[in-house]
C-alpha cells in the first residue's frame, strides 16, 4: 500500500467551473468540475482546488456511457494535486469532480489501496491513518480506477477506509481514500437506492448541519456511469446497465462538540 501525504495548495485553473457550495459557519465546501475529456481511450479530465481548500473527494461521471476507467487523486498537469478522471475504451468522454473544503485545522492525506486480483475477490482496500496532525482521521471520499473499465463502484467504510469492488474487471482495479482530520471532526455516510434501468439516478444529500465531502456510486455486478455532486449539493449516482438497482453514497461531515 502506498500512502501519499500532501497539503493541497492550488490556484484557480482556467476552464474549470465552481458550483455546489455548502457552508456551515466558517466550514465551506465547493465542487470544482473539469472539462469533459476526449473520446479516445485514456483521455483525461482534471479538476483541482483553489488556494486554502483541501481535496476531500474525487469522483467522475460519463454522461452517455459506462465505458469509463474511473478516477484517482494525483498530480494534475499543472503540477498540483487534483482529481483526474480517465475515459475508457469506446467511451464517450468523462468529467472529473473535485470536492474542495475549507475547515478549521483541516489536514488531508491520500492513500492508494492494493491492486485487486480477479473478479469476485475481496477487491481493493485503502486504509486511512488513525490520526492526522494529532486529530482523529476519517475517510471523506473514495475514488476508483482501472485501465480495463467495468467499474461497479466503491464504498466508504466508516470511519477509516474505502472498499473498491472487483466484480467485472478481469485484470484488477485500485481504490483510493481521501483521509482528513480537523478539531471535533466527525463523518458518516448517507445512501439512497434507485431503479434498475440504465440511466436511472440515485440522489442523496446531507442532513442539516452536515456538509457533503465526497460522493460514490455502487451497483453490484453491473457497470456504472459514475457519480457527481450537483448544483443543489446532492450526491448523484448514475446506473450504467439494466438489471440492478444503484446506490448513491454521500460522505457527510460536521463538528461534534
Amino acid at each position: 500500500m502506498n500512502t501519499l501525504y500532501f497539503v493541497i495548495c492550488a490556484v484557480l485553473v482556467a476552464n474549470l467551473s465552481t458550483f455546489s457550495t455548502a457552508q456551515v459557519c466558517d466550514r465551506v465546501c465547493v465542487t470544482r468540475t473539469g472539462l469533459k475529456s476526449g473520446t479516445d481511450k485514456d483521455s483525461i479530465s482534471e479538476a483541482t482546488c483553489e488556494v486554502g481548500k483541501f481535496l476531500t473527494g474525487c469522483s467522475s461521471y460519463s454522461e452517455d456511457s459506462s465505458e469509463r476507467a474511473g478516477e484517482q487523486i494525483k498530480r494534475a498537469s499543472n503540477g498540483r494535486v487534483g482529481c483526474i478522471a480517465t475515459n475508457g475504451e469506446n467511451g464517450s468522454g468523462t468529467r472529473a469532480y473535485a470536492r474542495c473544503c475549507k475547515w478549521p485545522h483541516m489536514r488531508c492525506n491520500y492513500v492508494n489501496g492494493n491492486k485487486s486480483s480477479t473478479p469476485d475477490d475481496d477487491g481493493s482496500m485503502a486504509f486511512c491513518p488513525d490520526k492526522i496532525n494529532c486529530f482523529d482521521a476519517f475517510v471523506t471520499g473514495c475514488s476508483l480506477r482501472s485501465p480495463w473499465k467495468g467499474l461497479t463502484g466503491a464504498k466508504p467504510m466508516m470511519p477509516n477506509y474505502c472498499l473498491g469492488y472487483n466484480e467485472n474487471v478481469d485484470r484488477g482495479l485500485w481504490v483510493s481514500s481521501a483521509c482528513c482530520s480537523a478539531s471535533n471532526f466527525n463523518c458518516n455516510t448517507k445512501s439512497v437506492q434507485t431503479g434498475t434501468v440504465e440511466g436511472d439516478k440515485a440522489v442523496v444529500g446531507c442532513d442539516d448541519g452536515w456538509i457533503l465531502t465526497g460522493c460514490s456510486v455502487r451497483n453490484p455486478n453491473h457497470p456504472t456511469r459514475g457519480a457527481y455532486i450537483d448544483e443543489d449539493d446532492n450526491c448523484v449516482a448514475v446506473n450504467g446497465a439494466d438489471g440492478k438497482a444503484i446506490w448513491a453514497i454521500a460522505v457527510c461531515c460536521k463538528d461534534t462538540y
